[in-house]
């Protein structure tokens, strides 16, 4: 199971539809986790910091009251509204509060976009310590049923894993395994290099072995997985993938390779955040897992 103590949620206090509480709400009711509860910056109406608070509180009880779940929920009072684009306040509850998983939404006014179309969720993205679960508006957000989670075999995509299967067991889903591969550019000196060259199955094959050495490795629940492998550019095949296919929450880390220093969030999960409209669960190359010791080891 996942290891959380405290979910922080980021809500705005005008919608009628919540995902993001909800999906915090179930998710901390069945970790034993507490939901500490932030408007959303700038949350979409003019309303002083005391009716945003009135309002969650409001829309606190009567999800709790839907979905049949009792976690314990904190409803802080904000002093002031955050701006559109200020991801200062939710950042600094995070690190005063120990907080172990941010979930949050993008703006209720533009429906499903891709996590980073959002400037405090990019801002969250990029800067954020823990890891980031984006609900996105979109259909599939109560009913995590197919969860694609790609691989490099970097330990962060290891990580990434990890945290994959564990909420595939959480929500009773499946776990889609995708490896992309870059075709090598070759020089093929006979018709017999040319056919060998033609034929994936080889590295596909070696790919197969290092897949079943990362599920052997987690050593976490027992899921259904399937493996899948694509040639070409990683980010890609990610997105095209998670288009063509019914799934319902992609898994990555914020690095794969590539260091922290090149890059806030990672050459291809920042690609893959700008164009997935899908939930997305992002998880810290540096910074907390929420993989229990023991499921790792």
């Amino acid at each position: 199971m996942l290891s959380i103590d405290r979910v922080l949620t980021l809500v705005d206090p005008s919608t009628t539809t919540p995902r993001a509480l909800d999906q915090a709400l179930v998710l901390a009711d069945r970790c034993a986790a507490s939901v500490h509860v932030l408007p959303f910056p700038n949350g979409g109406t003019s309303a002083g910091a005391h009716t945003h608070h009135a309002r969650l509180q409001q829309l606190v009880e009567e999800r709790r009251k839907h979905l049949g779940v009792t976690p314990a929920v904190a409803v802080p009072s904000t002093p002031q509204e955050s701006s559109a684009s200020d991801a200062s306040a939710p950042l600094e509850y995070t690190r005063d509060h120990d907080i172990g998983l941010i979930i949050a939404d993008t703006p209720a006014d533009r429906g499903p976009i891709p996590a980073l179309a959002s400037s405090p969720m990019r801002a969250l993205a990029e800067q954020a310590d823990v890891p980031l679960f984006v609900v996105a508006h979109h259909p599939a957000a109560a009913h995590f049923r197919r969860i694609l989670v790609p691989t490099d075999f970097s330990d962060h995509a290891q990580s990434a894993f990890e945290h994959a299967q564990e909420l595939a067991d959480l929500y009773g889903a499946e776990l889609d395994v995708l490896h992309v591969m870059e075709r090598p550019q070759y020089v093929a000196l006979s018709a017999t290099d040319m056919l060998a060259l033609s034929d994936a199955t080889l590295p596909e094959r070696n790919a197969q072995r290092r897949i079943d050495d990362l599920i052997k490795t987690a050593g976490g629940p027992d899921v259904p997985i399937r493996t899948h492998f694509r040639h070409g550019d990683a980010a890609d095949q990610i997105c095209h993938f998670a288009d063509e296919h019914p799934i319902d929450l992609v898994v990555l880390s914020t690095h794969g390779v590539i260091s922290r220093r090149h890059h806030p969030l990672g050459n291809v999960a920042d690609k893959v955040l700008r164009r997935v409209k899908t939930p997305v669960f992002l998880t810290r190359a540096f910074g907390r897992s929420l993989v229990a010791a023991q499921s790792s080891a």
